[in-house]
């Protein structure tokens, strides 16, 4: 056991105390893919001069494989390394990053380049008070706007008070607004 289990898989290097991180999990084919890590040897607490990040197809995990794109990177003396991989048009799919060390795919960690849709509106969903006590009612009211501003009218919303698992069917009005009211559950034995 290395401590991670994300670390158990075939192409963690076992002689490394190693993480690997991606700013997120969802790309579209022509965004930067911004990338940090750790790596120190686990004998003798080494850190590498540079570090070799790359993005590679899925299915292609050996260190021979040709790489998308790739970055050389100085460890810092802490075995700190970050790394900016270039925008590049790459096809929809699953892919992996790598940290390579002397030739060798210390960590990865995979990522998925897809088409990134904006939803068609916004939901804002805010309560009428900040601080809520036992048996008190709170008024929930949800503002539906579209991104040029204009309200979501007539917008079927089902909301859910997950205390008693009821659900409440509500359709915003003109202005885009819900509203429901619930009542915080009352604590057995409590005076608040």
């Amino acid at each position: 056991y290395r401590g991670e289990w994300s670390e158990m898989t075939a192409s963690a290097n076992e002689t490394y105390w190693a993480m690997l991180f991606t700013d997120r999990g969802l790309y579209r084919s022509n965004d930067r893919v911004e990338v940090w890590g750790y790596l120190r040897d686990r004998d003798d607490q080494s850190v590498p001069a540079s570090v070799v990040v790359r993005l590679v197809r899925q299915g292609t995990g050996s260190a021979d494989t040709p790489s998308v794109v790739e970055a050389t990177v100085a460890s810092r003396s802490a075995g700190t390394f970050t790394a900016s991989l270039p925008r590049v048009d790459a096809p929809t799919g699953w892919y992996e990053v790598q940290a390579v060390v002397d030739g060798d795919v210390v960590v990865s960690r995979w990522l998925e380049v897809s088409i990134i849709r904006k939803p068609p509106y916004q939901l804002e969903v805010t309560p009428d008070r900040s601080a809520v006590l036992s048996g008190d009612t709170v008024r929930w009211t949800a503002t539906a706007t579209f991104f040029d501003g204009s309200a979501a009218a007539s917008l079927p919303l089902r909301m859910t008070n997950y205390d008693d698992s009821s659900e409440h069917a509500v359709t915003t009005d003109a202005a885009g607004v819900a509203s429901l009211s619930a009542t915080a559950p009352r604590v057995a034995g409590s005076t608040y």
